[in-house]
């Protein structure tokens, strides 16, 4: 007898592949907003937190790809 639970199994996986891909849509966003002050320094002096913002928003992209 076949097993009926691949469709679901498949279903599950594009899941899972919408939600990786909507987080990496929200961490881009936050990443783009950080990248000018990282080479220009704002007013207040604060490209270092936006260089370390940059590295954080990398490092997640980075795992959220190994969830597919």
């Amino acid at each position: 007898m076949e097993k009926k639970q691949a469709p679901k199994r498949n279903v599950a996986k594009q899941q899972r592949a919408e939600k990786v891909n909507e987080a990496i849509r929200l961490v881009w966003g936050s990443l783009d907003s950080h990248l000018y002050y990282t080479n220009h320094t704002p007013k207040d002096g604060t490209n270092k937190f936006h260089q370390e913002c940059v590295k954080e928003y990398a490092r997640l992209i980075t795992l959220l790809s190994e969830l597919y």
